[in-house]
């Protein structure tokens, strides 16, 4: 083979099963070589995972100037896998990050997704408590087995061309942080994953495809982009669109990643939050013309605010939509600072709270989607894809 090319590179991602129908639920769930197919390739522009060794040195003197070979005592594989936000082709990972869609069945209202018109669905992602494995809550889902499992990781495949075969997959990923940044040049997102380990070989890359439509994989534009902020007082009918020149959500899962047992041999056990997550919210303003926020800040006004971007036409009245909506946000700074003859700019960052209701303000935007988690910050994606992805297996 020749060197490999980024150009020729491909990526995707899969959701472990969850789904007791589809055999053992396991952790790590190792992957066959036909794990990724079709529908899994994720719109990656870059990635920087990684495989790294612990080694335990032997410190006995014994007269000699070098020790003899180390032993590996761990393995660590984590990095980050990066590109532009798309309308279709991220949803897995964004699941994993935020680790709840209601599966109950879909109705006037039910559960996710929704149907809103021919070919047309409407998701909600919702943040659960945890992110490690664990059963359906009574209420969360409709059918299924007992022993189904809530499965918030997945493998991430990668084609790098050193063989013909040579697709390296990093099992059993988790999401520790997703961040979304946007600018007038680009829309785009990074997931920092934390793996149980690695594989390469044989791992199907040539069927590897995009999910959902043509118009789902175009990019997310800043043109496209809406955000509305007000005071929770005001509600949502009180918010005013805003006049921003960059965004900046993240949501910081704080996952324990160097945990090992007596059982885990030289591998992590499966990653479960080790501190509150935290979620923010940061807007950035090319002109400081108004004293609304600082306003706001002053007297400790709670905020609500929605960040919204809307694409190509599906159906009827069906648009491809990813929006992120918060229901309670405290500002953490608002500075304007005078830093050159220039106009002068005005930055907002907020922390996200939740506020003692699985009911979201926003709800208007997923109007026959049940909510069922009292949380911080919700994602709904309107897209082609008729499958509820928790649910997946």
């Amino acid at each position: 083979m020749a060197d490999s090319l980024g150009i020729k590179s491909k990526f995707a991602f899969k959701k472990d099963h969850g789904l007791i129908a589809g055999g053992a639920i396991v952790y790590p769930e190792i992957p066959a070589a036909g794990s990724l197919a079709a529908n899994h390739m994720i719109p990656a522009s870059g990635e920087s995972v990684g495989l790294s060794l612990e080694r335990a040195k032997d410190p006995a003197l014994v007269g000699s100037g070098i020790q003899i070979p180390s032993s590996v005592v761990k393995k660590t594989a984590k990095g980050t896998v990066e590109g532009r936000l798309r309308y279709e082709g991220w949803e897995r990972l964004i699941l994993c990050a935020m680790g709840f869609e209601s599966a109950i069945t879909p109705g006037t209202p039910g559960g996710s997704p929704e149907l809103t018109d021919t070919g047309a669905y409407r998701h909600v992602f919702e943040l659960d408590e945890d992110l490690q494995d664990e059963g359906w809550a009574a209420g969360e889902r409709t059918g299924g087995s007992a022993s189904d499992r809530k499965v918030r990781r997945g493998m991430l495949g990668e084609y790098k061309q050193v063989t013909s075969t040579e697709d390296w997959v990093w099992y059993s990923s988790m999401v520790d942080k997703m961040t979304v940044k946007a600018t007038p040049s680009g829309v785009d997102m990074s997931f920092d994953l934390v793996a149980y380990d690695q594989v390469r070989g044989a791992y199907n890359h040539a069927a590897w495809t995009l999910p959902g439509s043509a118009n789902g994989s175009a990019q997310c534009l800043f043109t496209g982009m809406r955000v509305r902020l007000g005071t929770r007082a005001g509600g949502v009918a009180a918010c005013v669109d805003q006049g921003v020149n960059g965004i900046e959500i993240s949501l910081g899962n704080n996952l324990a990643a160097e945990d090992q047992s007596a059982l885990s041999g030289s591998h992590i056990v499966q990653p479960l939050r080790s501190q509150f997550r935290e979620v923010t919210l940061k807007l950035d303003y090319p002109r400081y013309s108004a004293d609304t926020n600082q306003s706001a800040l002053d007297i400790n006004s709670e905020m609500i605010a929605a960040v919204i971007f809307t694409g190509a036409l599906i159906a009827g009245t069906s648009y491809l939509r990813v929006g992120f909506f918060f229901d309670s946000l405290q500002y953490l700074g608002a500075p304007a600072p005078i830093d050159s003859p220039g106009a002068i700019k005005e930055s907002l960052t907020f922390q996200a709270h939740r506020v003692g209701s699985v009911t979201s303000v926003w709800n208007s935007y997923w109007p026959n989607v049940t909510t069922q988690k009292d949380c911080e910050m919700r994602c709904m994606i309107g897209n082609t894809i008729s499958a509820n992805y928790l649910n997946e297996n």
